[in-house]
């Protein structure tokens, strides 16, 4: 009897890990979106750090003398400056990873999926042995 490639994927083992796999491709895509709005959130609190740390030396700097001030001043804008630049470039960074971590899960997602397709046994026959593998490992001794 020959297969139907239209077969709903909740079938049968096969159907079984493509959905795991697809379960996992959308936890990591949550899981890089999550880290995302982490670097960000991070991000924004130390800017509002660094502020109040610029505007605490200012006022120290200011009650001492307009020259040291000045130089303090300067001093912590090129600081702040520098913070908020590797910041930037931190968070980016962490844009691209997240991206290139959905992109390689969906790539994958549907790799395994179509595995699972071509050679539904094979798909059978694999999850068996990576079961009884991890039943071997996880058995008390």
């Amino acid at each position: 009897m020959a297969q139907k490639d239209d077969a709903p994927s909740g079938g049968g083992a096969g159907g079984k890990v493509a959905d795991e796999v697809k379960k996992g491709a959308e936890e990591i895509r949550q899981a890089a979106g999550a880290a995302g709005e982490d670097i960000a959130d991070d991000l924004r609190q130390l800017r509002e750090d660094i502020a109040r740390l610029s505007e605490t030396v200012s006022a120290i700097a200011a009650s001492r003398g307009s020259a040291a001030a000045s130089a303090v001043s300067d001093s912590m804008r090129a600081v702040k400056d520098n913070v908020f630049a590797t910041a930037a470039d931190a968070c980016s960074a962490g844009a691209d990873i997240a991206g290139s971590a959905r992109q390689h899960a969906a790539s994958f997602a549907g790799d395994v999926e179509d595995t699972v397709r071509r050679n539904p046994l094979g798909a059978i026959l694999t999850s068996l042995g990576v079961g009884i593998l991890i039943g071997l490992m996880t058995r008390s001794r």
